[in-house]
């Protein structure tokens, strides 16, 4: 068992040259946990990372482990490990030898290196890699070994920098649950970096949504997945619509109104908001089939989806995704929307 560490990052500004990878970014991971961080293609996700591990330098702010600053400290002296997107292992070593390096760089004995790669691999179960050479793996095996490598030494922080990028289907889903299972079993406190939602389904315990270098939502699981509050945070962790809405208002309430359908919204915000075209933001899963609903379509395709179904319903010329159960194509089905989301056009965030 490692040493977990609390890992805070506080105001954090990185410059690259001319470039600002972060702005003012404020995060907390408790000590244990896993922390998923999603953003677009240049979002800062790897500069975060690498500033946890101490290979970016902090313009300003600090970083802390533990209550110690580590701001100004060498990437050896906070006992991390960081993984890149694509496995860097050693060409002239063989898998035991690219595990063993961490080992051997902190001087531990032969039988100490011997004992660790071996207890490591078998956790991953790569034991019968161990005495291939490096140009025999296949992706996942060489993902799997860089892994290893990471936690042979037992970090206190694990940082993994977009690991199944190059991986895909059930091998990607396979190593999600290995890695999950490490990071519990250890008591590491992990850092993901990812844009694929099932990363955040099955890896995190909480999620910090990136976009341009600023956090734009943080915070547990759930409370993002159901309340995004930006269309990037929605796409990122799980399936999301976003349509263009008006919203109306009448004596009772409000109404948000989609060129094929109408929903009542009884949220006093949304009153607000009368005469304004603004986004609605919804999921398959926020949409419910019943008896009696606002909304009336006739379901086009039902795919079976993670022991449930996905059901495509065409509902004046537009098509939902609804996720459920008991629906089949050509049913004539009546939806309800429980959850949604308004965002505001003009800065792209969630109207609260």
């Amino acid at each position: 068992m490692c040493d977990v560490a609390q890992v805070s990052l506080e105001h954090v500004t990185v410059d690259r040259g001319t470039t600002r990878a972060l702005a003012d970014v404020s995060i907390d991971a408790p000590a244990g946990t896993s922390t998923v961080v999603v953003g677009p293609s240049g979002s800062g996700k790897s500069s975060l990372l690498r500033a946890i591990a101490g290979l970016d330098r902090v313009t300003d702010g600090s970083i802390v482990f533990d209550g110690v600053d580590v701001t100004t400290a060498g990437p050896r002296e906070r006992n991390t490990s960081l993984t890149f997107p694509e496995p860097a292992l050693l060409t002239t070593r063989n898998v035991a030898r690219n595990i063993a390096m961490p080992l051997e760089v902190r001087r531990e004995t032969a039988d100490r290196i011997t004992d660790r790669v071996g207890a490591g691999a078998r956790v991953l179960h790569i034991d019968h890699l161990l005495r291939r050479e490096v140009g025999q793996l296949s992706v996942g095996e060489a993902q799997m070994v860089q892994v290893a490598r990471a936690l042979v030494h037992l970090p206190d922080v694990l940082l993994l920098d977009e690991p199944f990028a190059a991986i895909e289907g059930e091998r990607a889903a396979l190593l999600r649950r290995e890695i999950r299972h490490l990071q519990r079993e250890f008591g590491v406190t992990a850092f993901v970096s990812t844009n694929n939602p099932a990363d955040v389904r099955d890896l995190a315990d909480r999620v910090v949504v990136l976009e341009g270098g600023r956090v734009a939502q943080a915070g547990k699981v759930d409370d993002v997945v159901d309340h995004p509050a930006t269309a990037t945070a929605a796409h990122l962790t799980g399936d999301a619509t976003v349509e263009r809405v008006t919203v109306e208002a009448d004596g009772h309430g409000a109404w948000i109104v989609h060129p094929a359908y109408r929903v009542r919204a009884w949220a006093p915000v949304v009153r607000r908001h009368a005469g304004r075209r603004l986004l609605l933001l919804t999921r398959p899963e926020w949409w419910s089939v019943v008896a009696h609903g606002d909304v009336e379509g006739t379901v086009e395709r039902a795919t079976p989806w993670a022991g449930t179904t996905n059901a495509t319903v065409e509902v004046g010329g537009h098509r939902i995704v609804v996720r459920g159960s008991g629906v089949e194509a050509s049913d004539r089905v009546a939806l309800k929307l429980t959850n949604w989301q308004l965002l505001d056009p003009l800065d792209g965030f969630a109207i609260r």
